[in-house]
């Protein structure tokens, strides 16, 4: 879907309203998990924040931080599942992620193009830190061969699905019982 300028400018000016106050709330819980990492609501919480900015960006067709929320998903899907451990390294790899993606944002909203910002590097990064298994579950993991990547997979595409499913239904919910609003 191609945007005519000035609606991409609409719809950006949301986006970037959005994204800023999922990368506060990113930014504050990957913050207070360090201090006291076991927080499982919290971790669900940042969970669905990254899932959420990935749609956003997916619905703008901003493939970069897209791409970097996608990744970030992924690696607190993995955490969740308790198949790594939010180590300080793991947080501040997020950390620089978020940073990126805040990069970004600011260079699209000064009139510049997501593609003047290098994100290979910390893509690179962040998908290598999901594809790390954890040390105490290197053996387990070798034996569990395709199977159990794909079993967490479709978990975590199951995960997703009921999250944008809910977030949807909140949407119809209020375009039904305000059907006038632009929001």
């Amino acid at each position: 879907m191609d945007f005519k300028s000035e609606d991409f400018e609409r719809l950006f000016e949301v986006f970037k309203t959005e994204c800023g106050e999922h990368l506060q709330v990113l930014n504050r819980a990957l913050i207070s998990l360090e201090a006291l990492p076991d927080q499982p609501d919290l971790l669900s919480e940042i969970f669905r924040a990254a899932h959420s900015l990935k749609g956003a960006a997916r619905m703008i067709q901003c493939t970069s931080i897209e791409k970097i929320a996608h990744q970030i998903e992924t690696l607190l899907g993995r955490v969740n599942q308790k198949e790594i451990t939010l180590s300080r390294e793991v947080n501040d790899l997020i950390l620089k992620g978020l940073d990126t993606i805040d990069l970004v944002l600011q260079t699209v909203s000064e009139g510049g193009t997501q593609d003047e910002v290098d994100v290979a590097e910390i893509s690179t990064k962040l998908e290598g830190a999901c594809k790390t298994p954890r040390s105490a579950d290197k053996k387990s993991a070798s034996k569990k061969g395709k199977m159990g990547a794909d079993q967490r997979d479709l978990k975590l595409f199951s995960e997703e699905s009921r999250a944008d499913c809910k977030a949807l239904l909140l949407s119809l919910r209020k375009i039904e019982q305000n059907p006038d609003s632009n929001d």
